[in-house]
């Protein structure tokens, strides 16, 4: 989540205000618990802000690199494109 790759490691519960977020290491954490900004992707469709715990749609690109997605929607919009 804090560096949007897909890290194919299992990764660590991080409970930040009742919500649970996922890092790989002690420098995710931390990241996750005192910056916002790390719990947070853009929709590429929408431009919205969204929150990336289990609400956010996360896809997975060939490159490794992951999409947070809004809804299934704007999730499909950008592969119809493609």
């Amino acid at each position: 989540m804090v560096n949007d790759r897909f890290m194919g490691i299992k990764q660590i519960p991080v409970e930040v205000k009742g919500k649970t977020y996922y890092g790989c290491c002690k420098m995710c954490i931390s990241r996750l618990k005192n910056n916002e900004r790390f719990r947070y992707a853009t929709d590429p469709v929408s431009g919205k802000k969204v929150k990336t715990e289990a609400k956010a749609l996360i896809i997975k690109q060939k490159d490794g690199t992951v999409l947070y997605f809004e809804s299934k929607e704007n999730c499909k919009e950008v592969f119809r494109k493609n």
